[in-house]
């Protein structure tokens, strides 16, 4: 019998009242937080530009998803730009802080999430609207025949059990595209030409359900460097950075 990384009650635990302080919880922040000990220094040697953020006391773990944008039932390890990027962004936005992690504020950047919730397990890229600056520069990136043929190509080699989508939650919501329809560019045009920079949540990830062979005590370590991989080519090539700046292309509709 596979033994699975989470063990059911990791999953149920979430859903009860008063889940924080059943034994179960402590149990799945403590498989989380091995999961991310573990991929962590891999994404690190594989140059991914990622950090970590971390929270009050340093905990990597907290409640708040970037796809939901309040505390929810849930737990989140949330992976970004670094924090000298971050902030350059906010001052960017207008907003004028001090080079520290406490000041930055991951909603307003993209984010590779590693989400754990009563029924799945989440690897997902997240920029919500309050990362408007990313939106924008995405837009304008995908405004371009040529970038957004490429940007296609990249969603195409994405695991085929991918979903997108542009919604506000923790869930997976029943409208979102899976990556078996990415090769079909007329699909594509029309599904993109929907989202609305500003006001719409940009997302692609992994939904894991409970049972599934790849969250395997196994497999798992493998599996989740692989998908925080594959989702950072579709991150890195959207971002803004003083060398991808596309923000003269963005035309507001």
């Amino acid at each position: 019998m596979t033994m699975l990384f989470f063990a059911p009650e990791h999953h149920t635990v979430l859903a009860e009242a008063h889940f924080s302080n059943h034994p179960a919880f402590q149990s799945a922040r403590n498989r989380l937080l091995d999961l991310h000990q573990k991929i962590y220094p891999a994404l690190r040697m594989q140059n991914l530009d990622l950090t970590v953020h971390k929270i009050a006391g340093g905990d990597v773990i907290q409640q708040h998803s970037g796809g939901h944008g309040q505390t929810g039932v849930a737990l989140v390890i949330q992976y970004l730009r670094t924090y000298s990027h971050a902030v350059a962004v906010e001052r960017l936005m207008g907003r004028e802080i001090e080079v520290a992690p406490e000041n930055v504020e991951t909603h307003r950047h993209p984010l590779i999430e590693v989400r754990l919730l009563p029924d799945h397990f989440v690897v997902e890229l997240v920029i919500s609207p309050e990362a408007w600056y990313d939106q924008h520069n995405m837009m304008g990136k995908l405004s371009i025949d040529r970038y957004r043929r490429e940007f296609y190509e990249l969603l195409g080699k994405q695991n085929p059990a991918c979903c997108l989508g542009f919604w506000q939650g923790m869930y997976l919501s029943d409208m979102h595209l899976k990556a078996v329809f990415f090769q079909r560019t007329r699909l594509l045009d029309e599904w993109m030409s929907t989202f609305e920079p500003q006001k719409d949540w940009f997302r692609l990830g992994r939904w894991y359900t409970p049972d599934s062979p790849p969250l395997a005590e196994t497999h798992i370590y493998t599996e989740i460097v692989e998908q925080v991989r594959a989702l950072y080519t579709i991150y890195d090539y959207i971002i803004w950075t003083g060398n991808n700046n596309f923000h003269n292309f963005y035309k507001t509709r």
